[in-house]
């Protein structure tokens, strides 16, 4: 499995067991269990979803 982008590393295997599939991903160390949603939509698509890393600190102009 292959993500770009903030958080998910290219080494992310998946695996079959005996009765089930596998996904392990892994994510940036600051990323708590708390953050994370995970949802199951229309298709039988499994989405996840947890905070980007913020880029910068916004600096207002005068």
């Amino acid at each position: 499995m292959l993500f770009g982008g903030d958080g998910i590393f290219p080494s992310s295997p998946s695996s079959l067991t005996s009765d089930s599939h596998v996904v392990r991903v892994k994510l940036r160390r600051d990323i708590q269990k708390k953050d994370i949603k995970v949802r199951l939509l229309e298709g039988r698509v499994l989405e996840i979803e947890w905070l980007r890393r913020l880029k910068g600190e916004d600096i207002p102009v005068e």
